[in-house]
């Protein structure tokens, strides 16, 4: 099962590497200590040479303990994508320097023409080592892998390797080594103080780093303390096609309260390829979670609506007087107000109250009706423009329907019909509109079953909580009311429920689906890391919306 894809190009690796490397691990490397080293391969070498008398300096042992980075600023210099999800981070850091403590033990050994004094040991003495590096180049190798079990994306560290260059090591000045001019000025100790540099283990800053980052990913499903994302990897697995790239299969499947959604099993939903210009990624989302997240807002009442006289605009809207001339049944009961309630039912044979399906529909909007205005007479556009602006359509009937009520020519049809005709997800939605009337005795009640189609509009990216999310709109296409049952004796208003249902039930629930649009679908994403929200190109394809975005760090 998969309901998300994603693809992250090259431009998006970078971007997450660079940040990652600058901010996190950069801090991190800031704090890391040095092992311990000694400088091995130091032969006897003389001290004092007076012509007569002689003074060695015998097994001098040097060790180098307490080693820190000082001045340490490493800049981010790119990443490069190899085999099976491996990748190689470059960085580089000048003018820095690695103060270590320098402590000598050594044998010092007096000799005259006549022979040697046996050698005292001298010792051990400690002094402030502070070799500079002009400049280390460093590449860490880490591979990117999905551990099924813990459900989590690591990165593991594979390899790295630094390389000093223009390093100045001057011994400490009150060290014995001073006497050693040939062996310090020669490449041996310059190479050997910073092998430990070059040789750092870069493995625990790497994982402890970024791995707490990765594991941050299924928390921003969280919609509410209810209502929850999974983004464990789906079908697809997690893959780097043709390494360049990656592309990630995610179950996104929702759940309400830990029960899952109970819908249909989704589609196969295909991976979209990583973007090759300058966007990071590409997200691909299928109707079910959409559909998914409806029904757990319905299941936790949202949709749910109890409205009052005092509830509406016009009090009036529920007060039965207002009716008495239409409706006769309702004469006994004049004086009296009513109450409405709105209820999502489960359509037959399925616990979810509402379908999602992509569908050729017709649109309205600017867009369309700029390529309209190029195309037809001004007075025929002219008029268009001033009914059917902002109109939606399922059936290419209802549209051809409304244009002869209007008098638009045939002759035109064609035109209209392909200029507005776009891909979009269309809802159909069950619900129940009951009326009951407060007579404090019995609650006479009059039930329609309602049935209302919306396509979703207005497809953006935004914020929800903790979660970042694929947020939309619910515009309006047909609803159909039929009277279900009643207690009021004698009422026989059939179209009644298709008369009063835009004044009391309409606006109220209208409000509703507005703010299950705005909580939107949630998407995987790292923390610290945030979608460019109005930069977002969204767009609705044949099975699946497209999400074509950037992201922008927390410090940047």
């Amino acid at each position: 099962m998969q309901t998300l894809t994603v693809a992250i190009g090259a431009k998006g690796i970078d971007f997450f590497t660079k940040h990652y490397v600058t901010d996190v691990l950069a801090n991190d490397l800031k704090g890391m200590k040095f092992p311990d080293h000694d400088v091995p391969g130091i032969s006897e070498f003389t001290i004092e040479d007076t012509g007569s008398t002689w003074v060695y300096c015998e097994n001098l042992d040097v060790k180098l303990t307490n080693g820190k980075l000082q001045g340490f600023d490493p800049a981010y210099q790119g990443v490069k994508q190899q085999s099976n999800g491996t990748f190689t981070l470059t960085y580089d850091a000048v003018k820095f320097t690695v103060p270590y403590t320098w402590t000598e033990k050594w044998d010092r050994k007096a000799c005259t023409r006549f022979g040697c004094d046996p050698a005292k040991s001298q010792g051990p003495n400690s002094f402030d080592y502070n070799p500079s590096i002009g400049k280390l180049d460093t590449t860490v190798t880490v591979s990117f892998a999905y551990d099924s079990g813990r459900n989590s994306y690591d990165i593991k560290y594979q390899s790295s390797n630094a390389t000093p260059s223009d390093s100045s090591t001057e011994p400490p000045g009150d060290s014995v080594i001073q006497h050693e001019k040939g062996f310090w000025g020669g490449k041996h100790l310059n190479t050997d103080a910073v092998a430990a540099i070059g040789g750092v283990e870069f493995a625990k800053p790497v994982q402890d780093s970024i791995n707490p980052m990765l594991a941050s990913i299924p928390a921003s499903g969280k919609l509410t303390d209810d209502i929850t994302f999974d983004f464990a990897v789906g079908d697809s697995k997690l893959a780097f096609p043709g390494d360049n790239g990656i592309t990630i299969g995610v179950t996104g499947e929702v759940a309400y309260k830990g029960t899952p959604y109970p819908g249909p099993q989704p589609t196969a939903l295909p991976v979209p390829t990583p973007p090759v210009d300058d966007h990071h990624v590409e997200v691909y989302v299928s109707d079910y979670t959409v559909s998914a997240l409806h029904w757990a807002y319905w299941k936790a009442g949202k949709l749910d609506l109890t409205l009052r006289p005092s509830d509406l605009p016009d009090p009036d809207s529920l007060k039965v007087k207002t009716y008495v001339t239409a409706v006769k049944a309702f004469k006994p009961y004049a004086a009296f107000a009513m109450t409405a309630q709105v209820t999502p039912v489960a359509l037959p044979q399925k616990d979810i109250p509402q379908t999602y399906e992509f569908a050729q529909v017709h649109e309205f909007t600017q867009a369309t009706e700029d390529i309209l205005q190029k195309q037809l007479p001004s007075d025929v556009y002219a008029l268009i423009k001033t009914s059917l602006d902002g109109n939606a359509y399922t059936q290419t009937s209802d549209l051809t329907a409304d244009l002869r009520q209007l008098g638009v020519a045939e002759q035109y049809d064609e035109a209209i019909e392909k200029a507005t005709r776009v891909m979009g997800m269309v809802v159909t939605q069950n619900l129940e509109f009951a009326l009951f009337i407060e007579d404090g005795k019995s609650r006479p009640q009059i039930v329609f079953d309602l049935l209302r189609t919306d396509v979703l509009q207005n497809l953006a990216l935004g914020r929800s909580g903790n979660a970042q999310t694929m947020q939309y709109d619910f515009h309006k296409v047909t609803f159909d009311a039929t009277l279900k049952s009643t207690t009021v004796p004698g009422f026989d208003k059939v179209d009644f429920g298709g008369m009063v249902w835009p004044i009391i039930g309409e606006p109220r629930y209208d409000e509703a689906l507005q703010k299950l649009g705005k909580t939107g679908v949630a998407l995987p994403i790292v923390q610290d890391f945030t979608f460019l929200f109005e930069q977002a190109q969204l767009s609705i394809q044949e099975h699946y919306v497209s999400v074509l975005a950037d992201v922008a760090y927390k410090n940047a």
